[in-house]
Protein backbone atom coordinates (compact mmCIF):
# COMPACT_ATOMS: atom_id res chain seq x y z
CA UNK A 1 0.00 0.00 0.00
CA UNK A 2 2.93 2.65 0.81
CA UNK A 3 4.07 1.52 -2.78
CA UNK A 4 0.77 2.20 -4.54
CA UNK A 5 0.93 5.73 -2.24
CA UNK A 6 4.35 6.71 -3.11
CA UNK A 7 4.10 5.85 -6.93
CA UNK A 8 0.96 7.57 -7.54
CA UNK A 9 0.61 11.62 -7.54
CA UNK A 10 -3.10 12.38 -8.54
CA UNK A 11 -5.50 12.14 -5.90
CA UNK A 12 -8.83 13.74 -4.68
CA UNK A 13 -8.99 15.56 -1.88
CA UNK A 14 -12.35 16.48 0.29
CA UNK A 15 -12.47 19.47 2.55
CA UNK A 16 -15.30 20.93 3.81
CA UNK A 17 -17.05 25.01 4.75
CA UNK A 18 -19.71 24.80 7.24
CA UNK A 19 -22.24 22.28 5.95
CA UNK A 20 -20.88 22.39 2.24
CA UNK A 21 -18.26 19.73 1.39
CA UNK A 22 -15.62 20.16 -1.79
CA UNK A 23 -13.51 17.63 -3.74
CA UNK A 24 -11.25 18.44 -6.21
CA UNK A 25 -8.11 16.70 -8.13
CA UNK A 26 -4.74 17.48 -6.69
CA UNK A 27 -0.99 16.25 -7.30
CA UNK A 28 0.53 15.06 -3.74
CA UNK A 29 3.99 14.23 -3.52
CA UNK A 30 4.03 11.57 -0.42
CA UNK A 31 7.20 12.19 1.69
CA UNK A 32 7.98 11.04 4.97
CA UNK A 33 4.32 9.67 6.32
CA UNK A 34 2.36 12.46 4.90
CA UNK A 35 1.39 14.19 1.45
CA UNK A 36 2.08 17.77 0.27
CA UNK A 37 -0.14 19.75 -1.92
CA UNK A 38 1.11 22.47 -3.63
CA UNK A 39 -1.89 25.40 -3.41
CA UNK A 40 -2.94 29.22 -3.61
CA UNK A 41 -3.18 30.44 -0.20
CA UNK A 42 -6.66 32.08 -1.58
CA UNK A 43 -7.94 29.12 -3.22
CA UNK A 44 -11.36 27.70 -1.97
CA UNK A 45 -9.26 24.12 -0.56
CA UNK A 46 -6.60 26.42 1.24
CA UNK A 47 -9.84 28.37 2.84
CA UNK A 48 -12.16 25.55 3.58
CA UNK A 49 -8.58 23.59 5.58
CA UNK A 50 -8.23 27.41 7.43
CA UNK A 51 -11.74 27.12 8.81
CA UNK A 52 -11.93 23.28 8.94
CA UNK A 53 -8.88 21.04 8.97
CA UNK A 54 -10.52 18.03 8.96
CA UNK A 55 -9.85 16.63 5.00
CA UNK A 56 -10.66 13.26 3.16
CA UNK A 57 -8.35 11.62 0.55
CA UNK A 58 -9.21 9.00 -2.17
CA UNK A 59 -6.19 7.87 -4.63
CA UNK A 60 -7.03 6.03 -7.45
CA UNK A 61 -4.78 3.30 -8.61
CA UNK A 62 -5.38 1.85 -12.17
CA UNK A 63 -4.43 -1.58 -13.31
CA UNK A 64 -6.57 -2.13 -15.63
CA UNK A 65 -7.75 -0.17 -18.86
CA UNK A 66 -11.18 -1.42 -18.96
CA UNK A 67 -11.70 -2.15 -14.87
CA UNK A 68 -12.55 0.87 -12.11
CA UNK A 69 -9.43 1.96 -10.42
CA UNK A 70 -8.49 -0.20 -7.55
CA UNK A 71 -8.53 2.65 -4.60
CA UNK A 72 -6.62 4.01 -1.47
CA UNK A 73 -8.67 6.69 0.61
CA UNK A 74 -8.10 7.98 4.24
CA UNK A 75 -8.93 10.69 6.09
CA UNK A 76 -6.79 13.16 7.64
CA UNK A 77 -5.67 16.67 8.99
CA UNK A 78 -3.94 19.57 6.86
CA UNK A 79 -2.22 21.94 7.44
CA UNK A 80 -1.32 25.53 5.32
CA UNK A 81 2.40 26.42 4.71
CA UNK A 82 4.26 28.47 3.10
CA UNK A 83 6.83 28.02 0.46
CA UNK A 84 9.17 29.95 2.96
CA UNK A 85 8.47 27.32 6.06
CA UNK A 86 11.72 25.63 6.92
CA UNK A 87 10.27 22.08 6.16
CA UNK A 88 9.22 22.98 3.07
CA UNK A 89 12.60 24.99 2.11
CA UNK A 90 14.50 22.05 2.59
CA UNK A 91 12.21 19.52 0.83
CA UNK A 92 12.19 22.12 -2.58
CA UNK A 93 15.83 22.27 -2.12
CA UNK A 94 16.66 18.27 -1.88
CA UNK A 95 14.05 18.15 -4.91
CA UNK A 96 11.25 16.41 -2.89
CA UNK A 97 8.67 18.57 -4.20
CA UNK A 98 9.30 19.00 -7.86
CA UNK A 99 6.79 16.72 -9.14
CA UNK A 100 4.05 19.61 -7.38
CA UNK A 101 6.35 22.47 -8.43
CA UNK A 102 7.16 21.86 -11.66
CA UNK A 103 4.81 23.69 -13.41
CA UNK A 104 5.65 27.48 -12.10
CA UNK A 105 3.44 27.31 -8.73
CA UNK A 106 6.18 28.48 -6.94
CA UNK A 107 5.95 32.09 -9.11
CA UNK A 108 2.58 32.89 -7.64
CA UNK A 109 3.24 34.83 -4.48
CA UNK A 110 0.20 33.58 -3.30
CA UNK A 111 1.29 29.68 -2.95
CA UNK A 112 1.48 27.51 -0.16
CA UNK A 113 1.76 23.56 0.58
CA UNK A 114 -1.06 21.38 2.42
CA UNK A 115 0.66 19.00 4.81
CA UNK A 116 -1.75 16.12 4.62
CA UNK A 117 -1.17 13.89 7.91
CA UNK A 118 -3.50 10.71 7.85
CA UNK A 119 -5.25 9.47 10.47
CA UNK A 120 -5.19 6.01 12.28
CA UNK A 121 -7.03 3.98 9.05
CA UNK A 122 -6.70 3.82 5.70
CA UNK A 123 -9.18 1.66 3.67
CA UNK A 124 -8.48 -0.27 0.66
CA UNK A 125 -10.26 -1.56 -2.11
CA UNK A 126 -8.36 -4.32 -4.34
CA UNK A 127 -4.95 -3.81 -2.99
CA UNK A 128 -3.94 -6.07 -0.54
CA UNK A 129 -6.72 -8.36 -0.50
CA UNK A 130 -7.97 -11.54 -1.99
CA UNK A 131 -11.67 -10.38 -2.39
CA UNK A 132 -13.67 -8.13 -4.28
CA UNK A 133 -14.66 -6.28 -0.74
CA UNK A 134 -13.31 -3.25 0.98
CA UNK A 135 -11.53 -3.05 4.05
CA UNK A 136 -10.18 -1.39 6.99
CA UNK A 137 -6.11 -1.31 7.82
CA UNK A 138 -5.54 0.09 10.83
CA UNK A 139 -1.76 2.37 10.80
CA UNK A 140 -0.83 1.00 14.10
CA UNK A 141 -2.20 -2.45 14.99
CA UNK A 142 -3.95 -3.65 18.01
CA UNK A 143 -2.11 -5.77 20.24
CA UNK A 144 -3.03 -9.13 19.43
CA UNK A 145 -4.83 -9.86 22.63
CA UNK A 146 -7.10 -7.06 22.03
CA UNK A 147 -7.53 -7.39 17.80
CA UNK A 148 -10.62 -9.13 17.30
CA UNK A 149 -11.53 -10.30 14.01
CA UNK A 150 -14.19 -8.27 11.92
CA UNK A 151 -17.56 -9.79 10.92
CA UNK A 152 -17.61 -9.56 6.80
CA UNK A 153 -19.72 -12.95 6.16
CA UNK A 154 -18.08 -16.02 4.56
CA UNK A 155 -14.91 -14.11 4.74
CA UNK A 156 -12.95 -13.44 7.72
CA UNK A 157 -9.37 -11.45 7.85
CA UNK A 158 -6.43 -12.82 9.14
CA UNK A 159 -3.38 -9.87 9.38
CA UNK A 160 -0.41 -9.55 9.06
CA UNK A 161 2.35 -6.94 10.30
CA UNK A 162 3.49 -4.53 7.39
CA UNK A 163 5.55 -1.52 6.75
CA UNK A 164 3.25 1.44 6.81
CA UNK A 165 3.11 4.71 5.10
CA UNK A 166 6.31 6.41 6.28
CA UNK A 167 7.22 3.61 7.97
CA UNK A 168 4.78 3.58 10.22
CA UNK A 169 3.28 0.12 11.36
CA UNK A 170 0.45 -1.33 9.11
CA UNK A 171 -1.77 -4.50 9.40
CA UNK A 172 -1.68 -5.82 6.30
CA UNK A 173 -5.51 -7.48 5.45
CA UNK A 174 -5.40 -10.73 3.85
CA UNK A 175 -8.71 -12.77 3.48
CA UNK A 176 -9.24 -16.42 3.75
CA UNK A 177 -12.53 -18.68 3.91
CA UNK A 178 -13.53 -19.42 7.64
CA UNK A 179 -13.47 -22.93 8.13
Amino acid sequence: MRRAIARHSFCTLATSSGSRPRCVGVLYRAVGGVLYVSTSGSSKKARNIGGNPRVAVCIPIHRYPMAPPFLVQFGGTAEILSAQQPTIAELLEVGQLKKITAHGELDDPDACFLRITPDGTVHTYGISSHCERSCAIPFTPAPPSTSAPLDRGPMAPTHEEGPGLGGVGVVEASWRRRP
